[in-house]
């Protein structure tokens, strides 16, 4: 991805640091402009998903926006079906104010990034990094949108095996970080999006 992107005249920068979280605090560091970005390797944006990510900008209050899964995942067996499926309508079925980052389509002002102090770097690999931090960003007011109009397809093929223990891992990640704000005495706003939200 980084010798296509480089070709491609990207300006492209290596964490020293390993690890899902420190890689993306990196890439937000040196970058340049007003808005940050985020997708993982296994997403596909159409043309119009980042103007409808920006759209939700042109109100002064909103401080990111956040996009949903495509109907239809890239791959058609019945477990990636069903994955996509069940994200997009636990997404979908949210208030429009959220307190959920969702890095696969997400745009978030750099201020408010660099504001927030980022990704939590514990989290070396994938999982609930974004979850965290979208939490974190609604405790401090911060005004995230989530942009219906915004879709992006997912590429990843899952299996009934790879599906259960992606849902465990997530359900487990998930689990503790709500002990640790328990116990840490951390009050949650958004009360009602934590209802909804489980763990895709």
């Amino acid at each position: 991805s980084a010798a296509e992107a480089e070709a491609a005249g990207a300006k492209v920068v290596r964490p020293e640091k390993h690890g899902v979280s420190a890689a993306r605090n990196f890439g937000a560091k040196n970058a340049t402009g007003d808005y940050l970005l985020f997708t993982d390797a296994d997403v596909f944006f159409g043309r119009g998903a980042v103007p409808a990510l920006m759209e939700c900008f042109r109100s002064p209050e909103v401080g990111a926006a956040v996009g949903l899964f495509a109907k239809m995942p890239a791959d058609r067996n019945f477990a990636s079906v069903y994955k996509n499926a069940w994200m997009r309508f636990t997404y979908k079925s949210l208030p429009d104010r959220i307190a959920l980052f969702f890095t696969s389509v997400a745009v978030i002002k750099k201020e408010v990034f660099d504001k927030s102090g980022g990704f939590d770097e514990n989290y070396a690999s994938p999982s609930v990094e974004d979850t965290e931090l979208g939490r974190r960003l609604a405790d401090s007011g911060v005004n995230i949108q989530l942009c219906r109009t915004a879709e992006v397809v997912h590429c990843r093929k899952y299996s009934i095996a790879g599906l259960l223990a992606t849902d465990f891992k997530r359900a487990s990640a998930l689990t503790r970080l709500f002990l640790r704000e328990k116990f840490s005495g951390s009050k949650r706003k958004n009360s009602g999006v934590e209802k909804k939200f489980s763990a895709p």
